[in-house]
């Protein structure tokens, strides 16, 4: 929760009016988010992980926005 409420593109994208169902989805919880790392070796190859977050820990009533 830290990471979205630092992100200056996340907070621009939820405050624009055209995002507010998702917006709302986050908040209502009927959009599930997904955080992805993508980690780049010296090799040249690159590793995805698909990190789980918790939905009992994800509060999303301080977005701006929603319906």
């Amino acid at each position: 929760m830290d990471v979205a409420r630092h992100d200056k593109e996340f907070l621009a994208w939820a405050k624009d009016p055209v995002n507010a169902d998702m917006v709302q989805g986050l908040k209502d919880g009927t959009v599930t988010p997904r955080y992805v790392l993508l980690s780049s070796r010296g090799n040249g190859t690159t590793r995805v992980y698909d990190i789980v977050l918790n939905p009992d820990y994800l509060d999303w009533s301080w977005l701006p926005g929603g319906k």
